[in-house]
């Protein structure tokens, strides 16, 4: 509209302008002839009124070229506004028919728009919707506060970010979704808008807790044998001892019946007593019941670590969790694969927190590290030296987490792979020796069920060591800044 105004301005102007030359001419014109001057002053008057002329016409055309430039900077932006609006127009098409929920916010994160979608997936209409702030919409009340405080501290800050979260639909449903924040930064930078993105995770998550279980069942398959002879061997000492026991028991069953008859004959029992026979049963007699209740506790442990192995999760229960446990029974389950190929050093800290996290799953990444250890000293061609696998685990009170690290003097990761150990189906293990998921699986449940991280870093032939970070607080996973 400015420009509009001063074309119009600079048309008036040169109205006027052209209209006093008019006058001067026609006074030039109509000047009496008796009283006209001598030649040079007419002569004079001329070059004047020429000289009035010549300066008014430049000024004519320096405007009309400041209207050329005024029309030309006009239709680029009327060209550019067109531009624009079709943009517009398609990205709001874009978005109306998006499988994804689409919000628009205001900076305070209240609903200004939502497309089709939004209603669909969470039954809430557009005129419901409008006005209210959006976590009030999609979470429940006990989680909206809390939520909304951390969106407003990363908006605040202009932060694109993805998170995923439970959200709550009208009619009470729970599900998993993850929502893409993006703030909108005016020309002052300020943020104006926040447009928010809702996806239904709902298949993704069971994909991902089917692969869990399958990859859980699979180690547990690759481990079977060697679980199986971990169970056999405190089997067989206790086959032993109820052996020995019951032989104590014939020994003893004489001693027994001559006791029970009420006239005793004690020089008999005596005489029984002191029999060498008798004696070396019944002084190992306490021994044998030790060892064979060793064996029960070896064999239950054994058994608990395959029952927390093969339970199927819900893939989002969290409860309080032992990571030194997790350890112990990772550990345990796993003794088959590194016991022939390597020493084990735990330093586990006595102070460990429990942290919010599916026990089930922080199982499987350790064991995953710990076979991965195993198989790399194995893979080592070390003869017939020993390895060592390192399992420690510390508190970083700073950042909150509780800190899981998994070393190895395996034979390290070659630089041009190291960033790749993470990629699904990417090993290099014989065949048959691994499908590439145990890794990867360790990243999503690290990463994207409990919101942490796990790195690697390795000394080309001399060590790898695999550095696990956890929450002790669970939030909503998978927190990523864009």
């Amino acid at each position: 509209m400015a420009d509009a105004d001063r074309v119009a301005d600079l048309e008036r102007t040169i109205a006027a302008q052209q209209r006093t030359i008019e006058a001067l001419m026609d006074a030039v014109e109509q000047r009496d002839l008796a009283s006209t001057p001598s030649a040079f002053a007419v002569w004079h008057q001329h070059a004047a009124l020429a000289d009035v002329v010549e300066r008014k016409t430049r000024r004519l055309r320096a405007a009309l070229d400041e209207i050329r430039g005024l029309h030309e900077s006009l239709t680029a932006k009327t060209a550019e506004l067109e531009a624009k609006r079709d943009e517009a127009a398609m990205l709001a098409l874009v978005a109306r028919h998006m499988e994804s929920a689409v919000l628009i916010c205001d900076a305070g994160g209240c609903v200004e728009w939502a497309n089709e979608s939004f209603t669909v997936q969470t039954g809430h209409t557009f005129a419901e919707a409008v006005g209210r702030r959006a976590v009030d919409l999609l979470l429940s009340p006990e989680a909206a506060d809390e939520v909304n405080a951390r969106i407003q501290a990363r908006t605040d800050r202009a932060e694109a970010f993805s998170v995923e979260a439970l959200s709550t639909a009208k009619d009470g449903r729970c599900y998993p979704v993850e929502l893409d924040v993006r703030p909108v930064v005016s020309d002052e930078g300020a943020v104006w808008r926040v447009v928010a993105i809702l996806r239904d995770i709902s298949a993704r998550k069971e994909a991902e807790a089917r692969l869990a279980q399958a990859e859980r069942l699979e180690s547990i398959g690759e481990l079977a044998a060697g679980v199986a002879h971990e169970i056999n061997t405190p089997m067989q000492y206790i086959g032993d001892n109820l052996t020995f026991l019951r032989r104590a028991v014939e020994v003893g069953h004489p001693l027994f019946a001559l006791l029970s008859d009420p006239a005793v004959d004690w020089a008999k029992a005596a005489e029984i007593v002191t029999e060498r026979h008798f004696r070396f049963v019944f002084d190992r007699a306490p021994g044998a019941i030790d060892q064979a209740l060793e064996g029960v506790a070896a064999v239950s442990k054994i058994v608990a670590a395959m029952r927390a192995f093969s339970r199927v999760g819900s893939g989002d229960a969290k409860t309080l969790t032992d990571v030194n446990a997790c350890v112990e029974t990772a550990l345990t389950f796993s003794r088959s694969e590194w016991r022939y190929v390597a020493e084990v050093e735990t330093r586990l800290a006595p102070d460990l927190p429990l942290i919010e996290a599916d026990g089930g799953a922080i199982n499987q990444v350790i064991l995953n590290l710990i076979v991965n250890a195993a198989q790399a000293i194995r893979g080592g061609a070390r003869g017939d030296a020993s390895g060592t696998i390192t399992v420690t685990t510390s508190h970083d009170r700073d950042a909150g987490h509780v800190v899981l690290e998994v070393g190895d003097d395996g034979p390290g990761i070659p630089p041009g792979i190291i960033g790749r150990v993470f990629d699904p189906f990417f090993t290099t293990k014989q065949v048959g020796e691994g499908t590439g998921q145990g890794l990867a699986l360790a990243q999503s449940i690290v990463v994207k069920r409990h919101g942490g991280s796990i790195d690697v870093s390795s000394i080309p032939e001399h060590a790898t060591l695999f550095t696990v970070r956890l929450p002790i607080e669970s939030g909503d996973s998978g927190e990523t800044t864009a």
